[in-house]
């Protein structure tokens, strides 16, 4: 991993630096925004907790991509100046593991049956939905206007 800091501009009001970076790693993959924050707040000497990437541009055919960053003065300040939606991005997310299906075993004395079970017990059972049926109500038609016949029979 080689981190070159590009630009940065200090923003007093908003208590941040804006640094723009180059991020040059060893995988061919764009890097995960929690493993950018580590290595930006190690290089700027900031806290974990005040760094906010904004924006990760991988580079076409390379591996490395285009950083911005946000670091502020604390963690305070930075929930207080940016978006929750981008702060929610730097969350690792817990991974959701995947249930494993049990086989129901065959019942006893079926011998014949033994492969159909065990194709069966491998897929998931589908829950069965019961359909209400809707009853469709014929629509209504609108009376003709008569007032217009009745003008041409007085012509």
């Amino acid at each position: 991993m080689k981190l070159d800091v590009i630009k940065e501009k200090d923003i007093p009001l908003l208590k941040r630096k804006r640094v723009t970076m180059m991020y040059n790693s060893s995988e061919k993959t764009t890097p995960k925004r929690s493993v950018v924050v580590k290595d930006v707040a190690k290089k700027l000497g900031a806290s974990k907790d005040a760094v906010s990437i904004r924006h990760i541009y991988p580079q076409f055919g390379t591996s490395s991509s285009k950083i911005i960053a946000h670091v502020y003065k604390d963690k305070k300040t930075m929930e207080m100046f940016e978006d929750k939606q981008l702060l929610d991005k730097h969350v690792d997310a817990p991974k959701e593991e995947k249930e494993e299906v049990k086989p129901v075993p065959a019942p006893e004395g079926e011998g014949g049956e033994e492969q159909s079970s065990e194709a069966a017990s491998t897929e998931k059972p589908k829950p069965q939905e019961e359909e209400d049926p809707v009853e469709e109500k014929p629509a209504q038609e609108e009376p003709k206007e008569e007032s217009q016949d009745k003008k041409v029979e007085e012509k």
